[in-house]
């Protein structure tokens, strides 16, 4: 037995001993190749959410889209709720596309389509090609885009980080935010089809530069990949209740993106200041989706939402008190730090309660309640202040579902996969 061990030993030293070279030379190629893929896949997410964030700057629009169109204000916000639907819908099936379709082509391609919605309107402004333009065409191609954005955000690193996905999910309020200190900044966006224009120039050289930057690279996962059931998670009443959580917080999000300006122009601001509520909402966003994540890797509870909801809940209460426009700009920070921080803790949440493989396609399924509040929030804000002359009612409207939002976060369990 001894000389049968030392043989063993001679044998295991002669094969450390044949190619330490060779070895030691392909792991630093693998590993110089693993950080070329993650630096690509980070700069491409970024870009993406720099553009895409303009559906946030949409208030800015809404007065002058009124003007030029000759429309209500209840007929022009049935736009942004299109595109929000679409958008929804387009982030649902982003992860079912990116399993079948070649990576660059399909970035490029969504990218591309949303441009194109930007440029009908610029070439021919009305109404019509505004709803198909932005509602349908810059809406889909968004909302896949935002899901390529998150998927190529979470595959950076090998173990997905709360860091990197809030930085992502952060960069798609800095064009909003931008576009809106621009805009407050000039006192005008118009001609507002030159600015649709500039936009849709911006993500045709998005598109292009997504398509050198993903060239030959592809998701670590095949399309033949089986994804793992998680129908037992949607199906449980956890899953639900922060279903219902989340839509609260997405209906204030939109409801004060889509109305912030014209809300505080109501309460007495001429235009051009009250075009500093979509930044003042922007700027909120990507702080709370900055920090949301890591905030819920370090507390993976239902207190971080909760908290979230509840922040949200108290600044929706300013809007009651038409005088204190100050304050309204604060509240309108804090409603998007909660908007924002949705994507990250969500995102972060699912990722420590079941890991990477399931984000994706759980993510999508809770997002259904973003879908939802965009199809409600901004037309029915636009309805209510119609009929009502003031937004009194939508306020209220929205404080109430907050409410209930605040409960059922409270009142949530975990999912369960079972």
């Amino acid at each position: 037995m001894v000389a049968a061990d030392l043989h063993r030993r001679l044998e295991r030293r002669s094969t450390n001993k044949r190619s330490p070279l060779p070895d030691t030379a392909a792991l630093l190629e693998n590993e110089h190749v693993k950080q070329t893929l993650n630096l690509r896949f980070l700069a491409t997410a970024i870009s993406i959410n720099a553009v895409l964030g303009v559906l946030y700057a949409w208030s800015l629009f809404l007065v002058p889209l009124e003007l030029l169109l000759n429309e209500s204000r209840s007929s022009v916000s049935v736009v942004p709720t299109v595109a929000l639907v679409c958008f929804t819908i387009g982030m649902f099936f982003h992860d079912n596309l990116l399993r079948r379709l070649p990576l660059a082509p399909l970035t490029s391609g969504v990218l591309a389509l949303a441009g194109l919605g930007h440029l009908m309107f610029w070439w021919s402004p009305s109404y019509a090609t505004l709803l198909v333009g932005y509602g349908l065409l810059f809406g889909t191609g968004g909302g896949i885009g935002f899901g390529l954005a998150l998927s190529l955000a979470r595959s950076t690193t090998t173990e997905p980080r709360g860091s990197i996905v809030g930085l992502v999910a952060a960069t798609f309020a800095a064009s909003g935010m931008s576009v809106s200190a621009l805009g407050a900044t000039l006192g005008t966006v118009e001609p507002v089809p030159d600015s649709f224009g500039l936009l849709g120039a911006g993500f045709l050289t998005v598109s292009l530069l997504a398509g050198v930057l993903l060239r030959g690279q592809q998701l670590p996962y095949r399309a033949e990949q089986v994804i793992t059931d998680v129908r037992g998670a949607t199906r449980s009443t956890g899953f639900w209740l922060l279903f219902v959580g989340n839509f609260t917080i997405c209906y204030a999000g939109l409801m004060f993106i889509s109305h912030g300006a014209a809300i505080l122009h109501d309460h007495g601001l001429a235009i051009a200041e009250a075009s500093w509520a979509p930044f003042s909402s922007n700027v909120g966003y990507l702080i709370g989706a900055l920090f949301g994540g890591v905030i819920a890797t370090r507390f993976p509870g239902r207190a971080t939402p909760l908290v979230f909801s509840i922040l949200s809940l108290l600044s929706a209460f300013t809007f009651l008190a038409p005088k204190l426009v100050a304050l309204q700009l604060v509240g309108l920070f804090f409603i998007g730090s909660a908007f924002g921080g949705t994507v990250s803790v969500f995102m972060m949440l699912f990722t420590v309660w079941f890991g990477a493989d399931k984000v994706g396609t759980l993510f999508a399924r809770l997002n259904v309640g973003y879908g939802v509040a965009g199809l409600v929030a901004p037309a029915l804000t636009g309805w209510l202040f119609t009929v009502r002359g003031s937004y009194e009612s939508p306020v209220l409207t929205c404080i109430g579902l907050l409410l209930v939002g605040c409960a059922a976060i409270a009142f949530s369990t975990r999912p369960t996969l079972s």
